[in-house]
């Protein structure tokens, strides 16, 4: 039988080759022992299944958590053992979440065992933009669009705007709150997430915010991605939104980029709607389950 440690110093530990490869999803966490816990089933002097939980700045009240066994035989018989200890842990942060494709049934059954439930899918697609195009509204906007270029540069819409994304972001992400950020640090985290200031749009109609959609450059030229997206709270008209992304694709596809990817959170039911033409809820997703 295997003996389960708590482990400080990942280096240190001699890791069965079956297991090591397993660990690439978290080996920057193990590398530079950013992890919070870390427990491993050492038998012979190596560690055959692993377990750790690590915490984010970001999202401060959550424990992430991921386990790991060399061989599938060893799945039932470790990872139950490496669980008690890292879930039984006590701790400032009030729930644990675990991460997986939806088509991981042996870990999704494990984390269920244990009282978790689904709460986010997370859908991730790379699409032509031609084909998207033929599936928007192209009525035309009569209001003027404005680049997020220019959104930054006026100092009332830039604070429209960045209260709009703490906004957008906290309301579909209660599960598990954002932690607590000025505007000033949210205008450090948008233009840290990198968008094309000129193609990014921001749509005011009646000096209020309407729409706006983000794009970000992606790993060639003729590849981009779509960012944060919202409507207002109170008209959420998906049409215009609809018709905002056709104004975009389309310039797109005028300067030549043929794929755009998105990342859409089933938490987020206007980024759903949005995108309701990909049937996404069909698709397989990347599943997150939760424990309080």
């Amino acid at each position: 039988m295997a003996e389960i440690k708590k482990v400080k110093n990942f280096p240190h530990i001699d890791i069965h080759p079956s297991l090591k490869d397993k660990l690439k999803a978290v080996q920057s966490i193990l590398q530079s022992e950013k992890y919070h816990e870390l427990f491993i089933a050492e038998k012979d002097g190596n560690a055959i299944a692993l377990a750790l939980s690590w915490l984010n700045s970001f999202h401060p009240s959550a424990k992430y958590i991921r386990f790991f066994a060399g061989k599938e035989q060893d799945r039932n018989v470790y990872i139950y053992e490496l669980l008690t200890p890292l879930l039984g842990s006590r701790s400032t942060q009030d729930k644990w979440i675990y991460s997986c494709c939806s088509n991981e049934k042996d870990n999704i059954a494990i984390v269920e065992e244990k009282g978790f439930h689904l709460f986010r899918r997370t859908f991730e697609e790379t699409v032509g933009v031609t084909w998207m195009l033929q599936h928007l509204d192209s009525q035309t906007i009569d209001e003027k669009i404005t680049p997020l270029k220019e959104v930054m540069s006026d100092l009332k819409k830039k604070q429209q705007f960045l209260s709009k994304i703490k906004t957008d972001y906290e309301q579909t992400h209660a599960d598990n709150p954002v932690g607590c950020f000025t505007l000033t640090e949210w205008e450090e985290i948008l233009r840290n997430d990198c968008p094309d200031e000129s193609r990014s749009s921001v749509l005011f109609i009646e000096e209020e915010i309407a729409a706006y959609i983000m794009l970000h450059p992606g790993d060639t030229e003729n590849h981009y991605e779509i960012g944060w997206v919202g409507l207002d709270q109170k008209k959420q008209d998906i049409d215009l939104l609809k018709q905002l992304l056709f104004r975009q694709l389309q310039s797109l596809k005028d300067n030549d980029v043929k794929t755009v990817e998105i990342e859409v959170d089933s938490t987020n039911p206007v980024v759903m709607r949005l995108f309701d033409f990909l049937e996404l809820n069909k698709k397989e997703s990347w599943n997150s389950y939760i424990l309080k």
